[in-house]
């Protein structure tokens, strides 16, 4: 009886987190250009995020301190939290280790060629086309 007890408690827990972090899978994903100016005050319309000002904070301060690596970083994490979910015991120090090595090689290759996605770091906010060296 305890040890139902336990197992519905550890699987609400589990169902809790990933639902934290399919939030901030969803902020990540639908962060635009857009959040950040109405977030500094340059727009008086609300941020245009499918999580609100709070989803808008969160995709801007993972896209400043990752880049364009915020989407691998927020899929990665959303797959992992899925796997938590499932009963199975799993090797939760493996995958946190991999995730950090995958991120690091993601931010390595994305900072040697920043000029190729100065396409995409243009439209979130990120730089500008202009000056494609100097984008994040």
């Amino acid at each position: 009886m305890q040890e139902d007890k336990k197992t519905i408690r550890s699987r609400t827990q589990y169902i809790f987190i990933f639902v934290l972090i399919l939030l901030a899978f969803l902020a990540v994903v639908s962060y635009t250009g857009a959040d950040s100016v109405s977030l500094s005050g340059g727009s008086s319309r609300p941020p245009t995020n499918w999580i609100g000002p709070l989803g808008a904070m969160l995709g801007e301060i993972l896209f400043y301190l990752f880049g364009l690596a915020a989407y691998s970083l927020a899929l990665m994490t959303l797959l992992r939290g899925a796997r938590a979910c499932i009963p199975e015991k799993g090797r939760i120090q493996w995958s946190i280790t991999g995730e950090v090595l995958v991120l690091c090689g993601l931010l390595l290759l994305l900072g040697l060629f920043p000029s190729t996605f100065a396409d995409y770091t243009g439209r979130l906010g990120l730089g500008r086309k202009e000056m494609a060296d100097l984008v994040l």
